[in-house]
């Protein structure tokens, strides 16, 4: 663990010298899919159809938009450490998500807390849809999976060693750059 730690150290000392920060904006070449995306964001939120229809509708433009930066992510298939995390999901994503994939979601208690949020994900606690290594219903993942993407050079901040600094709040943690999807965001959000 070691020597995961002390590459963690080094990449953060890197990351900062190339002036990275939290979230990794979207090469210049990409404004002009963006700009055509978040037209379609608009178009989406003002739509007169069902809440489940404009969350996957939702989904698809967060994958449209991960497509424009996939050739810079270190995202790669067989890579499922973020399958650990925790995904909070609404009823009404649930709800969409269980109608593409043919299953009747868990209702949930409306009081349903997490006992102790830190020890509720990481190493021990894969996704109910994480199957030999893989997403089983990749297609219809959540938001926030489509969300979640690591615009690093590898997939050392990904570790689950990162992670568990993460959650003790050490700061030899290293943050994840990240596309920003703030407009995705929020107009999921507003329709959830």
């Amino acid at each position: 663990m070691d020597s995961i730690i002390e590459k963690l150290v080094e990449r953060q000392k890197l990351l900062f010298e190339e002036g990275f920060s939290d979230e990794k904006l979207v090469p210049i070449e990409y404004e002009e899919k963006l700009w055509s995306i978040e037209k379609k964001i608009d178009d989406v939120v003002s739509m007169n159809a069902s809440r489940r229809k404009k969350i996957i509708k939702i989904q698809t433009l967060m994958s449209e938009f991960r497509e424009v930066s996939a050739s810079d992510v270190a995202c790669k298939n067989g890579c499922s450490n973020c399958c650990h995390m925790q995904v909070i999901l609404q009823q009404t994503e649930a709800d969409a998500i269980g109608f593409m994939i043919g299953r009747k979601p868990v209702q949930l208690d409306i009081n349903f807390k997490i006992k102790d949020p830190l020890k509720s994900y990481g190493r021990d606690t894969p996704c109910t849809f994480l199957v030999n290594g893989g997403c089983s219903i990749y297609e219809n993942r959540p938001f926030m999976c489509r969300y979640y993407v690591n615009l690093d050079r590898d997939n050392l901040l990904c570790s689950f060693e990162n992670l568990d600094l993460a959650k003790e709040h050490d700061p030899r943690a290293v943050s994840i750059p990240m596309a920003e999807a703030n407009q995705l965001f929020s107009a999921f959000k507003l329709i959830n």
